[in-house]
């Protein structure tokens, strides 16, 4: 027979292991902190997601494109798109698609410059954009602002550093036609602050274009940094059938490199997926110009 005492008794022996609402909403907050704790210590060391929220609510942030051949496209943006890796918050030069997906991995893109000063690289975060035409050509034309110091540091967020003035600017105009693009870049602001070497990138993704070739169609295994070859030297894409040649004077500095990594850091996951081509210019002319264009590895099947 239940008596009323067996029953309070149990109802007792529940009670311990009940919970308030108070202390439900703890776990729960508690159990959130946990699940995005790491992405908040990973977005702290190395933005991205907080600079795709301001670029989403920002209004007017300029967008130009030029359509070329091999359903290639190329963009520019007045923001730091595509916001990938760790020089997400930094500018980009002319961002390749093909068939309307980016294939510059987190390279810097086509014709982005890299000021050095007293040894120290001056990078850029902002940027002003425009687009014109002449005849069957589309000019893109970007000034970069260099305002970003690169330090030696691990941390992303710690490596690259926004200064409150900017030191110089370059403005540089791509002249594209079909699978052509000639990069025109005034170096004459640059020059009147003393810069000492102006460096040109040329980055796509490492996942991508595997390797290099000569015009005689030597293949190159591409290390980090190494020095080019004189003459034509081109990356390939045997996946996309493409190579990307660049064509600039023996004169100038020429490196060039590969680099896919995956690895886990104390602040999250990090990788790296570029390959390309590094133009040197430590004797800085007023204007400096030099060629890109995309070539098919072999003719279309039909």
């Amino acid at each position: 027979m239940t008596t009323k005492s067996s029953i309070y008794a149990g109802t007792r022996r529940r009670s311990r292991f009940s919970m308030t609402s108070a202390e439900m909403k703890f776990l729960l907050f508690l159990f959130m902190v946990l699940l995005f704790l790491p992405m908040l210590v990973q977005e702290i060391a190395q933005p991205r997601y907080v600079l795709i929220i301001k670029d989403t609510f920002k209004k007017g942030s300029p967008v130009l494109h030029a359509d070329m051949d091999f359903n290639l496209q190329a963009t520019i943006y007045a923001s730091t798109k595509p916001f990938v890796g760790r020089i997400a918050t930094l500018q980009k030069g002319l961002v390749m698609t093909y068939k309307d997906q980016p294939i510059i991995g987190d390279g810097f893109g086509i014709g982005v410059p890299i000021v050095h000063k007293n040894g120290t690289p001056w990078l850029a975060s902002r940027a002003k954009i425009g687009r014109f035409t002449r005849g069957d050509t589309v000019i893109l034309a970007k000034v970069y602002y260099f305002d970003t110091i690169e330090t030696d540091k691990e941390i992303p967020r710690l490596r690259y550093r926004r200064q409150k003035k900017w030191f110089t600017r370059i403005r540089v105009n791509y002249f594209i036609y079909r699978n052509r693009i000639d990069i025109v870049a005034d170096l004459r602001d640059a020059q009147k602050k003393g810069a000492e070497i102006v460096y040109f990138m040329n980055e796509l993704s490492g996942r991508l274009f595997r390797y290099a070739i000569t015009q005689n169609r030597r293949k190159l295994d591409l290390l980090n940094w190494q020095l080019a070859p004189s003459g034509l030297v081109g990356l390939v894409s045997s996946k996309l059938n493409l190579i990307l040649w660049v064509q600039c004077d023996d004169t100038w500095d020429r490196f060039l490199g590969r680099e896919v990594l995956s690895s886990w850091k104390w602040y999250g996951h990090t990788s790296s997926n570029w390959a390309g081509y590094v133009i040197g210019v430590p004797k800085i002319p007023a204007i400096f110009q030099y060629t890109v264009f995309f070539k098919k590895t072999a003719p279309d099947r039909p």
